[in-house]
């Protein structure tokens, strides 16, 4: 432990013991990452950072999961930004809720599976309980081309800041499978 508390190595460690995943080492100086196993998915919380000079770290998880409708969505909190971007016509699903339509900017290409994935109220509370979450389905990722069919896209939350608190980083991935549990019911994955 150092004086800025655990690392994030022995945070992966000590939340793979609690939950029954798996710490995965990727180099000496790296955190490495947490693979967890749900269902049949490979769920996989870790650390990046944007790169360049201004360089913002992220604290992510993600999973893989078959979405041969090419169903797609991003939900994540209104900014002063995003209130320009909405002023000038950017995408903006109502779910009708007022809170969480005053709160959030959710985008999709099909806005009554995005409702119907946003209408559990135990959802939209992991999401009110976490500062500046970002949630969504990236567009099919060229990079896994090679190891997985082409219907293959990439569920992913991710939020600002090297988050070493268990209980949050157990939210985020509660978050995850709650989302991968939804997807199932609706008969996207």
């Amino acid at each position: 432990m150092s004086i800025f508390g655990p690392s994030l190595k022995t945070i992966y460690k000590e939340l793979a013991i609690e939950m029954g995943g798996e710490h995965i080492k990727k180099g000496w100086l790296s955190s490495g990452y947490l693979s967890y196993h749900y269902h049949n998915w490979e769920l996989i919380l870790d650390t990046y950072s944007s790169g360049g000079e201004d360089s913002t770290s992220y604290t992510r998880v993600r999973a893989l999961f078959q979405n041969p409708s090419g169903f797609k969505f991003q939900v994540y909190r209104q900014s002063v930004f995003s209130r320009i971007g909405k002023f000038f016509g950017m995408q903006d699903i109502e779910i009708g809720d007022p809170q969480f339509d005053q709160d959030y900017i959710i985008k999709g290409n099909d806005e009554g599976r995005v409702g119907a994935l946003l209408y559990d109220p135990v959802l939209k509370k992991m999401l009110n309980e976490i500062r500046r979450p970002t949630l969504k389905v990236n567009q099919r990722i060229s990079a896994f081309r090679k190891r997985y069919s082409p219907d293959v896209d990439m569920l992913e939350f991710y939020r600002d800041g090297l988050i070493k608190d268990k209980d949050r980083l157990k939210l985020y991935i509660r978050l995850v499978c709650t989302v991968l549990d939804h997807l199932l019911k609706m008969g996207i994955t």
